[in-house]
């Protein structure tokens, strides 16, 4: 297989899907050959990366399969790798560190991707699990470029959680007038873009019926950099995430 792309899945699935649907979906192919080459690790079994950081004394660790993963990535000649997970990217230095396979880091990418497209903008709301809120991963690239973040009070992150962890993660019915009220109440509270940083929010806004909250999708962004990076073109009608919705 020439010239691979690695990707490790299953954090959660569902997301996986999600990924690799905008992948082939995003992609400007007229034919099977003008797509990626892609090798997928749907590494499920891989510990809760929230519970860990929430609780790194109770939890288990998941950075030795995570490693794991990328070695394996590595042997089988991936050209450079994608983790469709924000929390993840928790474990970026240490991942990044074991391999000289370049990883995205997509939590980068997506705040880059705001500064490029959305110029005007000067506090943004983040929406992802705790463990990405807690570990400040959007707050620390964010500030780093000049932008105010704004993570969401307790309530509306148990709101948050339960979209994430109950409905998507759970298989339960999605509570798609709870997310809208999330995004209505991100907006109210002066956020002039709100990142979607947890790809199973990703699987919810791919699912969601239309609305006019200016969102970016990580996941979104991670979609699309890997296709260009992949040497590949982006369907100019779907590059969605490189301005607000």
């Amino acid at each position: 297989m020439d010239n691979p792309v690695g990707v490790i899945g299953g954090l959660g699935p569902k997301a996986t899907i999600s990924f690799m649907k905008g992948i082939v979906d995003q992609t400007d192919a007229s034919c099977d050959q003008d797509h990626l080459n892609i090798l997928l690790f749907h590494h499920s079994s891989i510990p809760d990366r929230t519970a860990y950081i929430l609780e790194p004394d109770q939890a288990e660790n998941p950075l030795p399969m995570l490693v794991d993963d990328v070695k394996q990535l590595e042997q089988a000649g991936a050209s450079f790798i994608a983790i469709p997970c924000n929390t993840a990217h928790y474990f970026y230095d240490e991942l990044q560190a074991q391999t000289n396979v370049p990883i995205v880091h997509m939590i980068r990418e997506t705040v880059g991707a705001i500064k490029r497209n959305n110029p005007k903008a000067k506090q943004v709301g983040i929406l992802a699990t705790e463990g990405t809120v807690q570990a400040h991963l959007y707050q620390s690239e964010l500030e780093r470029v000049g932008l105010t973040s704004y993570a969401p009070p307790s309530w509306m992150q148990e709101t948050v959680n339960a979209l994430i962890f109950d409905q998507v993660k759970n298989g339960d019915p999605i509570d798609y007038q709870a997310y809208n009220y999330v995004l209505a109440q991100m907006s109210s509270y002066g956020c002039d873009v709100v990142i979607l940083g947890c790809t199973e929010l990703s699987y919810i806004e791919d699912t969601a019926p239309l609305h006019g909250f200016p969102v970016i999708d990580a996941q979104r962004v991670l979609v699309e950099t890997t296709i260009e990076r992949g040497g590949k073109n982006v369907k100019k009608e779907v590059q969605r995430s490189k301005m607000t919705s």
